[in-house]
């Protein structure tokens, strides 16, 4: 049985295009840093004041909240589960790759680059998918059925990939039923962020 002594989650975060929490998280290490919390982000958030620029990065995620109601809910993970997710969506993926171009990779690890300063909590880079970017997902995304991942479904080839977190004989309908909640709660996710015009922050926790 495989394991990991800290598992990884992967978040996507709604942020406003331009804002000015992500300008100064761009060219302020220390500032930055905390843009690898999605804690920091949730309705529920955990409010901790150690330190100066707690608050400094808190102030500027209730500014962002303020100017664009609704972004606050604009928060989905797919858990331990998103490299499951990332095999049957991306063509690349099920090669072994990593094509940034494949949409079913941009879907899952985000669409470009942050400096490389922007790190999650175990040390994985922050990725970003821009606006227009984000739409253009959205859009791949609804066109696509869970018949259209049933067709790349193949627990034993998963699991020779090593897909994160995947074992072929826990493979019933239940864990495909957990996979298709999470296809469409993503789908949604980046439906609601292309209504708004948002871009997403892709976190490894």
């Amino acid at each position: 049985m495989r394991s990991d002594p800290v598992s990884m989650e992967m978040w996507y975060i709604a942020v406003a295009d331009g804002c000015h929490l992500l300008r100064r998280s761009l060219s302020d290490p220390a500032f930055g840093e905390y843009l690898g919390g999605p804690a920091y982000f949730e309705r529920e958030r955990w409010r901790h004041n150690q330190v100066a620029l707690d608050a400094e990065f808190l102030a500027q995620v209730d500014e962002m909240n303020r100017s664009h109601p609704g972004i606050e809910g604009r928060i989905y993970t797919l858990a331990c589960d998103f490299d499951m997710l990332h095999y049957l969506l991306s063509e690349g993926r099920r090669r072994g790759e990593y094509d940034w171009a494949d949409s079913g990779t941009r879907s899952i690890r985000g669409g470009m680059s942050l400096p490389d300063h922007l790190r999650g909590g175990q040390g994985h880079p922050i990725r970003y998918t821009p606006p227009a970017e984000a739409g253009e997902i959205a859009a791949w995304l609804e066109g696509l059925t869970s018949e259209d991942l049933r067709s790349a479904y193949s627990p034993a080839e998963m699991e020779r990939q090593c897909v994160y977190k995947y074992w072929a004989d826990r493979a019933d309908e239940h864990a495909w039923g957990k996979i298709i909640g999470y296809f469409d709660g993503l789908r949604s996710f980046y439906a609601e962020v292309a209504l708004h015009g948002e871009g997403v922050l892709v976190v490894v926790t």
